[in-house]
């Protein structure tokens, strides 16, 4: 018989070696209101219903204004597109993230509502963080599982049709940013881990600039802006930003970094959280006995999944990337059941698994896209 690499060895090695590919399949899923029928003065409502989308999907069972929502989403071309349909009148954002659960493990989830309606999308990622909501001119969040669209006033650009494939109808006056969200949560699916800060938005021709960028980036807001490209005027996304405000290195496992700020990076983290929880699930629970050697086979294989995504710049190679274990962790959930594990050392605590617990911890550094550059150019 041959001498093979262990199961979960191979199976994190296929996954650090399509990682950017995967990356590219995010979801984009709108949540479409749509309006009932009245006849005889009883009211018929919308049933709700999800449906994959695909440039081949006839759009005419759709509003002019929502098919055009649904072109513009199409036209960017995510992995997946979805539609969630629902009654404006009746309808609700659990109805929709319901049949988004029942279907979908993860996702990016926009819609074109009212305040109420972004906050309940916005309070339904933050306790699933599974999910990102894209919403629009609302506040307080303060969660890498929700992005911001501050209010500016755009125009789409009148050659846009032809991308959308004449699908639907847009009102080509000025209007607000809102407008774009079913389009930019395919943008920001698509391009995931790679970023998608500064990436030309061809469906837009112009938008009223924001004062102060800056201050409104740095507040936990998506922007838009006035730029140039090959000598033309185009308009640009800003830096791809959630709405993570309050940074707190020790707090919810990792999720208040301040690089988890950008999307690029919450996505990857989101992945590699994934990644190790999928191959743990089906190579290791219920599967293998809690022992130091088992734990230690699980360990290599981690790393050895970081040193592969750092080969393809999805990590720093320059830093450690480490997992290890958790001896904290591991020492209190002794105490609990022996007061003197207290006084044991770092090494006896590693040799004494805990029950059926496995406590790990991982240190990695994930890499940013070049952005800002700063050059000083000097004249002899």
């Amino acid at each position: 018989m041959n001498a093979t690499l262990p199961k979960i060895i191979i199976a994190f090695r296929k996954l650090a070696s399509t990682f950017v590919a995967r990356s590219e399949r995010g979801i984009a899923i709108f949540i479409a209101k749509e309006e009932g029928e009245t006849e005889e003065g009883d009211y018929t409502p919308v049933e709700a219903s999800i449906t994959e989308v695909t440039d081949l999907t006839d759009l005419s069972g759709w509003s002019n204004a929502n098919a055009a929502r649904i072109g513009d989403m199409l036209a960017i071309k995510p992995a997946k597109s979805v539609v969630v349909t629902i009654d404006s009148t009746v309808g609700t954002v659990a109805e929709a993230t319901a049949l988004i659960e029942a279907n979908y493990q993860n996702g990016r989830v926009t819609m074109i509502g009212t305040s109420t309606d972004y906050m309940a999308l916005a309070t339904w990622a933050k306790q699933k963080k599974s999910y990102h909501a894209l919403v629009f001119d609302t506040t307080g969040h303060d969660s890498r599982y929700v992005e911001n669209v501050y209010s500016q006033n755009i125009r789409f650009s009148d050659s846009w049709d032809a991308g959308r494939n004449g699908q639907g109808t847009l009102i080509r006056s000025t209007a607000t940013t809102a407008e774009i969200l079913p389009m930019l949560a395919a943008v920001l699916s698509k391009a995931n881990v790679n970023g998608a800060s500064s990436k030309v938005l061809n469906a837009l021709e112009s938008v009223t600039d924001v004062a102060s960028p800056d201050t409104v980036i740095n507040s936990g807001n998506i922007i838009v802006y006035n730029d140039w490209s090959d000598g033309e005027r185009v308009v640009r996304l800003g830096t791809a930003v959630n709405t993570l405000v309050t940074f707190d290195n020790a707090e919810d496992g990792g999720d208040k970094i301040e690089d988890m700020r950008y999307i690029e990076i919450s996505e990857a983290a989101d992945m590699i959280r994934q990644d190790i929880i999928s191959v743990y699930r089906d190579e290791y629970s219920g599967q293998k006995k809690n022992s130091v050697d088992n734990q230690m086979q699980l360990l290599g294989a981690i790393k050895d999944y970081y040193d592969r995504l750092a080969a393809d710049d999805v990590l720093n190679n320059a830093s450690e990337n480490t997992a290890d274990i958790d001896v904290e962790s591991q020492r209190a959930a002794w105490v609990e059941v022996k007061p003197e594990a207290a006084g044991w050392n770092d090494n006896q605590v590693k040799a004494k698994p805990f029950q059926r617990n496995v406590y790990l911890k991982s240190n990695i550094q994930i890499l940013h896209s070049m952005q800002n550059l700063y050059m000083d150019i000097t004249l002899d």
